[in-house]
């Protein structure tokens, strides 16, 4: 029965759902009472714990939440106490107990885990090694933050790689990460589709992903939604999934061209010339592709705004676009910027994780502004080492991905649509990165934890020999 689990048979045990319930209703019960609301939120937490527990996997969908969503201040704990420190530590728990009782360390065998662990040990030699911010510019230092943020997702990904153990589990996981962008794109209609002046007609996110609140962030989980949508279309037999993908794929793009992002821009061009060149040979399946991509561009372009349209398509100085030329010049400064201090500082270990925007401040321009680009965000923060790794890293996803293409998935294995817009993703995410520091976010830790997930699924699916795939 447990042949191909991840998991030992313990944690395979059906939630007791009857207890569960007698939680709630003292919840509900303390809630009428009008008890301090603490204590029914502690109560319902304890009963997602319990439930965590016992089903790991959803403990994982809700750990991937706590990155992408904005909670109440109520949620977000007090000191060290958070939903995240509490997860964490549970899922260490059972991950301790996990290797206890099978003693499989096959983790330590995966390249990912192996170039992740390199980068961290730069990062913390690098932190070591670099100057510490004056008091002056504290304001400006990130370094605890970027440290924090790179540890927490590689532990979600050690998590994430152990939890997530069969095909369910990991469309639950996808569909949730599909289901956030979907509730979160057309959040911007809310402020309306005209615009709202010179320097704030951009679309932005109202409510959802946090990380959509700007602009360009917003372009490309859109962008990873229409990808997904379109590779699911196309083996999918529901009627109701391929025409509300339609529907759905069109809000997408209008919310693409509503953010006014010239990176979404270069990427839509991209997905177009992939989607078209997978299409091959086939006259059929070539005219099908254009006239479905050309009809949703279509369809966003009689929408939009013309400022927007201007802005996503204005790659030069032009008078008429004084915001899109200041951003270009900007642009062109962290360039700059960014070679300076690179230039200036060890190029082995760079200028430390969260250096870049105070060292800048203070002893380059007066500017607190971020590279906007990831690679040379990882060369200034890391150095020559920092980049060679995270190249290395995207290199054995793309190997991983495009075997998987190769193979041949069983029904218990990962779907052939999901491994191809994963790997279409993480391309678009690579283009996406020379225009924004997008590497130390969850969205690149899920490619490759996914990435990681589907090719254990299916060497374990097939018994096929791990030292050989």
């Amino acid at each position: 029965m447990y042949e191909h689990a991840l998991l030992p048979p313990m944690q395979s045990t059906r939630v007791p759902w009857a207890a569960v319930v007698l939680l709630a209703m003292g919840a509900t019960v303390a809630a009428l009472l009008e008890v301090d609301m603490y204590v029914p939120i502690a109560v319902a937490g304890f009963i997602g714990l319990v439930i965590m527990y016992l089903k790991p996997e959803y403990g994982i969908l809700v750990f991937m939440t706590t990155f992408f969503l904005y909670y109440p201040a109520i949620l977000r704990g007090a000191g060290k106490i958070t939903p995240n420190n509490l997860l964490g530590s549970m899922f260490f728990f059972l991950l301790f107990q996990q290797w206890l009782h099978k003693r499989d360390w096959w983790f330590l065998k995966v390249p990912q885990i192996h170039l992740l662990a390199a980068i961290g040990i730069i990062f913390l030699t690098s932190a070591w090694f670099a100057p510490s911010a004056p008091r002056s510019v504290a304001g400006f230092d990130r370094s605890q933050k970027e440290l924090w943020d790179f540890f927490t997702q590689f532990a979600f990904i050690i998590f994430m790689i152990h939890f997530i153990q069969t095909r369910k589990h990991l469309m639950l996981l996808f569909f949730l990460l599909l289901a956030l962008i979907m509730v979160t794109a057309p959040s911007v209609f809310y402020t309306g589709v005209t615009g709202g002046g010179a320097d704030d007609y951009r679309a932005m996110a109202s409510f959802g992903i946090q990380a959509a609140r700007n602009s360009n962030r917003l372009a490309f989980f859109c962008i990873f939604g229409l990808t997904s949508l379109w590779y699911l279309r196309q083996e999918t037999l529901s009627p109701s999934i391929r025409k509300g993908s339609i529907l759905m794929m069109g809000i997408f793009i209008v919310v693409i061209f509503l953010s006014a992002s010239r990176s979404a821009m270069i990427n839509l061009v991209i997905l177009g010339l992939i989607l078209t060149w997978e299409a091959g040979v086939d006259p059929r399946k070539i005219l099908t592709t254009i006239i479905v991509i050309g009809t949703l561009v279509i369809f966003a372009v009689t929408i939009v705004p013309e400022q927007n349209l201007k802005r996503m398509t204005s790659f030069g100085h032009d008078p008429g676009q004084r915001e899109a030329t200041k951003s270009l010049d900007e642009r062109i400064s962290n360039i700059k910027a960014a070679v300076h201090f690179f230039s200036e500082s060890n190029p082995f270990l760079g200028v430390g994780p969260g250096n870049f925007r105070w060292m800048r401040h203070l002893y380059y321009d007066h500017k607190h502004v971020a590279t906007h680009n990831g690679y040379l965000w990882a060369l200034v923060t890391g150095g020559i080492g920092a980049l060679a790794f995270f190249l290395g890293l995207f290199w054995v996803t793309w190997k991983d991905l495009r075997w998987l293409e190769r193979q041949r998935l069983s029904a218990a294995g990962p779907p052939l649509w999901l491994v191809k817009a994963i790997r279409t993703t993480l391309l678009l995410f690579l283009v996406f990165s020379l225009f924004t520091e997008f590497w130390l976010e969850i969205m690149i830790f899920l490619l490759i934890g996914i990435t990681i997930v589907m090719k254990r699924l299916h060497i374990i699916t097939r018994g096929l020999d791990i030292q050989t795939a």
